[in-house]
């Protein structure tokens, strides 16, 4: 007996033997040291003469023929005890070694001999230094961590768990045990962390039990001329026996387990990354690699494995599942059994083959529910192997679990009946990694016998492997039913954790009517008849049939009877009935009559009038994903579906939320935008679940909003979330503003941890700021705001729609209004012109306030007008047939005046205009035959609220499509149209009139196209000459097709930014004359990109810059 705090000192060659009980007990904190006299002088360590000299050894502790079960050594430092047969030597005896840190050796750390042990909680450290080689040293196979020889006895055990192994070199093994058979007492490994080998991590023989540990870092050692394969695990030093390996994780190896004479594995739950990929060693040994290895060419005497089993793992960056399959020697070959089900496949897999012996077949052919995907590691190469939300391998498993190493070391249980039910019976089925057998208790009762799961032995190669069994009850009377099940492993031990099935109620008179399947944004995924209307499923869960007759449903708690069911309308038991969320239109089935917002609301079911309307079943959510609907599971579970109506709902994978990110933000909405608003980006091609996440402008308040149950955003998708402190307005509207002085955004997770944040400066009236990733800063401001769709700028999109958008920003304005005519609302109408100098389509642009009204696809033309009217009819039968009209609106323009919203196409969210106009402006508008004419010059759209930017029409009637306000060509009708001298600023950019003219842009607008960036760029080109780039808008009647009117444009190069010299110019009516090089991009937008690359790239010192002249 030594007790904790003592110190051993041992001179050197000195071994303490016990052949009785040994009780070596320190502390976690009160350790025992069992070590070499202190301060001793150094000298030659023993075991090599290539090792330098060191503090002397001592030759250990054995224990011997003692199989005292209280024999324990705990929360000791073994230092410098160095022998063959170990620091600590266990001989035909039995001990328990529990937190032992060992130092001071190259030889073998825990000798076994026909010994019962259990070795835990350890450290065993590197076994060589950076540059210490074992064969050179001599020390080949002598230098395990832990060395085990002989048998277990029968009533002993062998157990290695929660232990760290250190690396090791050469031809030594770090753990290099043997066996015995089922059904005696086996090897177990359990829960250790291997940190490398250059050999093998375990050198196996005899059936054994691997489980819940990580082996990392395997690689072959070319400091040997051994000719076999490095491997985690290397089994078959005894024949026919099965290694049971599960629920590990193999990190950076050569092979996770290679097998021999005879052997074979149940390989399931294991995670394997990155298999060294085939290489040739400095010996010229072929090495194949591969996760299962079941043949070693070139080894000396080499035996095949006898098969191979592999379930429920994860392969990601792997040669190959299987390497050197149906080889029995190196000449002559054999069909390996193999068995491969539910597991995840790197779909980057080099090579899925198997052997001679299974021609034209691969890994997918042997077996069913096996994947190819990737399997989204939280960070697997810090070792962080957790899947993140959305792995396809999260529930892949044959019982509902997942695959992969990370899954509890607990039988699983799938199959529970319904939370209510009218059935009798019930069939669980049960299993789980590593285990083989099963007892079972229902409500607490007795357990019961206990059962096997398929062979209790292990693989039997050839014949089908069954790793599930099933639980059958009936007869089962009234009552609340919940199953305990404890599981068996494969070394014949009872798991300490029981699982607990989920309850579930048999009632033989439940009658049950539930809403079971929404679907709020059709998406176009579901057809009907023509149409793609919300839906609506009812789901009858009992065993009769109900009837529907005066039930109701509805959108609003307050609001029973929306829709309500017709006297005679039934449900038969176990249906299900489909209703279509839409006004009647002509097609078949049922039409509630109303339609379900897809940013988030209600749905209720209400008894019928007679028994009280009271409320049956209801459901509530949030934001919702086109194309996907919200469903109930068996459990009353609701999750995000994929559509499947008038049938049992089918679960769709959601992603994860760390990935989210704030992407673009409105704090100063005016004309585009009424409210500040907040975009969400999902980057994940999934669709993410957003309940119980936070938005807020403030770090210590991550719940001032909380997603709502059930919202979701799309994979790859974007979420407007509108900031105007109006929560009543539904889910999307947050409880806080944005200042539009600077503020900070936050997004937090369901536990009040950020996700992301922004913090923005002051912003600028209808211009979004957002991410842009080619902008030094990761963030840029944007002149059209694109809430729910990805950020674009003009300067670098392809997109059509985005270009054609901003165009009609720019360009398209409402130009006459006829609200109040002679005769009524039959003579009204609204005139829009193409102000600009490019064609606008119009397909798509809508009034969205005032009245109601689409474009069909039309081309405007610069100049151009078109009209809109309320009565075609009328329209003509005044103003005759050759006008513009694109259409007739519905409704009616208020003659008391109201808010009028032109919007651009979806998916554009943004409005052209938005205004008020009043009758008071001008009183011969209203109603005595005179219109609105929008004045000259233009008004921005910000002030189409203000009656300086309208005027009367000059005739009574008004003017459709005459009353053409031109932006005028010429420099000075252009100032005084705009009321400007060419040196003035009028929008304070930096650009004066002349500028601003002579580049095509706005006088009055200061940001994005119209501002600064629009000047002349100067880049380096691919030789190293100067490039300056700049746009000038295009025009049909210059020379070339582009230029202002009257204006010369100049390139001038200097060497000392004093004395400028004329490289290049044009003019209208010239093309660009000069020395250099010039290479225009296509008219674009109404402006061509013009580049001039400078022919002296040879000076030290070269400036450009483009100088605009006005020469009538």
């Amino acid at each position: 007996i030594i007790e904790a705090g003592t110190s051993v000192y041992f001179t050197p060659g000195t071994r303490l033997t016990v052949n009785g009980s040994i009780q070596i007990e320190g502390t976690p904190f009160s350790r025992v040291q069992l070590t070499s006299v202190p301060g001793a002088p150094f000298v030659d360590d023993p075991a090599s003469e290539g090792l330098p000299p060191g503090p002397p050894k001592w030759d250990g502790l054995k224990i011997v023929d003692s199989m005292n079960p209280e024999n324990r050594i705990a929360h000791i430092d073994v230092r410098n005890a160095q022998h063959r047969e170990g620091s600590i030597g266990i001989i035909r005896s039995q001990c328990v070694i529990d937190d032992v840190r060992f130092s001071g050796t190259h030889i073998r750390m825990i000798y076994t001999e026909d010994a019962s042990v259990i070795i835990e909680n350890s450290t065993f450290p590197d076994m060589f230094g950076p540059d210490e080689q074992a064969a050179e040293l001599g020390l080949d196979n002598i230098s395990e961590h832990i060395k085990g020889e002989g048998d277990i006895p029968k009533s002993g055990r062998y157990i290695i768990r929660n232990n760290y192994f250190g690396t090791n070199k050469g031809h030594n093994d770090v753990v290099d045990v043997v066996s015995g058979n089922l059904p005696e007492p086996i090897v177990q490994i359990l829960g250790n962390y291997f940190a490398g080998s250059r050999c093998e991590e375990l050198d196996l023989g005899g059936d054994i039990y691997v489980a819940g540990n990580t082996f990392t870092r395997v690689f072959k050692d070319d400091e040997t001329s051994d000719r076999g394969y490095a491997n985690a695990i290397s089994t078959g030093d005894r024949p026919d026996t099965t290694t049971m390996v599960a629920r590990n994780i193999f990190w950076d190896v050569d092979h996770a387990i290679s097998l021999k004479n005879d052997s074979h594995t149940i390989f399931e739950n294991n995670t394997v990354y990155k298999i060294h990929p085939d290489f040739v060693d400095t010996f010229d040994n072929t090495n194949i690699g591969s996760a299962i290895n079941l043949f070693v060419p070139g080894d000396s005497s080499p035996t095949p494995a006898a098969g191979a089993y592999a379930g429920s793992n994860i392969f990601i960056d792997v040669p190959r599942v299987f390497g050197n399959a149906d080889m029995r020697t190196e000449d002559s070959t054999f069909r390996t059994p193999l068995e491969f089900t539910h597991n995840l496949v790197d779909p980057m897999i080099l090579d899925t083959s198997l052997g001679e012996e299974h021609p034209g077949e691969s890994i997918f052919d042997l077996g069913t529910d096996n994947l190819s995907s990737t399997a989204r590691f939280t960070n697997p190469e810090e070792g962080d192997f957790t899947l993140r939300p959305g792995s396809p391998a999260l529930g892949a498993g044959p019982l509902g679990g997942d695959l992969g190493a990370l899954v509890p070391d607990q039988i699983q249980i799938s199959g529970e009946p319904p939370t209510f039910t009218t059935s009798r019976t019930a069939e669980l089925t049960i299993g789980g990694p590593g285990i083989f057998g099963y007892r079972y208790r229902i409500n607490n009762g007795p357990w019961s016998e206990a059962f096997d799961i398929g062979d209790a032995g292990g693989l039997v190669p050839g014949s089908p492997t069954t790793r599930t069994a099933q639980i059958l009850l009936s007869d089962l009377p009234d009552g609340t039913y919940t199953v305990h099940v404890q599981g068996r492993t494969f070394a014949s031990e009872w798991l300490p954790d029981v699982t607990e099935s989920r309850s579930w109620t048999i009632d033989s008179t439940f009658s049950r009517l539930v809403i079971s399947e929404v679907l709020s944004e059709n998406g176009d995924v579901f057809a009907h008849e023509g149409t793609y209307p919300d839906i609506v499923e009812l789901h009858n869960q009992g065993a009769s049939t109900i009837d529907l007759s005066g039930l109701s449903l509805s959108d609003s708690p307050e609001t029973p009877g929306e829709f309500t069911f017709p006297t005679g309308a039934t449900l038969a038991a176990g249906e299900f009935l489909v209703l279509f969320a839409d006004d009647a239109n002509g097609t078949s089935g049922t039409h509630l009559g109303f339609s379900l917002s897809a940013s988030g609301e209600g749905l209720y079911l209400f008894d019928s009038a007679t028994r009280g309307a009271v409320l049956l079943d209801s459901i509530e959510f949030g934001s919702q994903v086109p194309g996907l609907s919200i469903g109930r599971d068996i459990q009353d579970q609701w999750h995000l579906n994929i559509p499947t109506p008038g049938t049992a709902n089918l679960r769709q994978r959601t992603g994860d939320p760390a990935t989210l990110l704030i992407n673009e933000w409105m704090a100063e909405g005016e004309v585009l935008f009424r409210d500040d608003w907040i975009e969400i980006h999902n980057p994940d091609p999934l669709p993410v679940a957003l309940e119980s996440l936070g938005v807020s402008d403030h770090p210590d308040n991550p719940q001032n909003h909380t997603f709502p149950s059930l919202s979701f955003i799309a994979g790859e998708g974007y979420l407007r979330l509108i900031a105007d402190r109006n929560t009543a307005a539904g889910s999307d509207h947050v409880p806080f503003a944005l200042d539009a002085d600077g503020d900070r955004i936050l997004l937090f997770d369901r536990g009040g941890n950020p996700i992301d944040q922004v913090i923005f400066g002051p912003q600028g009236s209808d211009i979004s700021q957002g991410r842009w990733e080619l902008s030094p800063t990761g963030l840029s401001y944007f002149n059209l705001p694109t809430a729910g769709l990805a950020n674009d700028t003009e300067e670098e999109s392809s997109d059509s729609a985005f270009l054609n958008a901003l165009a009609l920003l720019r360009y398209l304005r409402i130009s006459e209004i006829m609200y109040e005519p002679l005769g009524g609302k039959p003579y009204e109408f609204l005139e829009l012109r193409n102000t600009g100098p490019v064609q606008l389509n119009l397909l798509g642009v809508r009034f969205t306030n005032g009245i109601s009204f689409t474009f069909p696809s039309i081309i405007l033309q610069p100049g151009e007008e078109i009209l809109v009217v309320g009565d075609l009819t009328a329209f003509e039968s005044r103003y005759g047939r050759s006008l513009n009209v694109a259409g007739v609106f519905e409704g009616n323009l208020d003659n008391s005046g109201e808010a009028i919203a032109l919007s651009l196409p979806h998916p554009f969210e943004a409005a052209i205009l938005r205004f008020d106009y009043d009758p008071d402006w001008w009183p011969a508008s209203a109603g005595l035959g005179f219109s609105l004419e929008l004045q000259e010059p233009l008004a921005l759209p910000r002030d189409f609220d203000f009656q300086r930017s309208w005027r009367q029409s000059t005739e009574i009637n008004g003017t459709p499509d005459a009353s053409g306000i031109f932006v005028p060509t010429t420099f000075p009708e252009w100032l005084s149209f705009h009321d400007l001298t060419a040196l003035e600023d009028g929008d304070g950019d930096g650009l004066n009139a002349l500028m601003e003219f002579s580049l095509g842009l706005h006088p009055f607008l200061d940001l994005g196209f119209n501002g600064p960036s629009s000047l002349p760029r100067i880049a380096v080109g691919d030789n190293g000459q100067n490039v300056i780039s700049f746009d000038l808008p295009a025009n049909s009647t210059a020379v070339d097709g582009y230029g202002s009117d009257d204006i010369i444009y100049t390139v001038e190069g200097s060497d000392n930014l004093v004395d400028w010299v004329t490289l290049i110019s044009k003019s209208d009516t010239t093309s660009f004359i000069g020395t250099g090089i010039i290479a225009l991009d296509p008219p674009f937008n109404g402006r061509v990109r013009v580049r001039f690359s400078d022919e002296r790239w040879d000076l030290p010192a070269r400036f450009l810059r483009l100088r605009v002249e006005y020469i009538p």
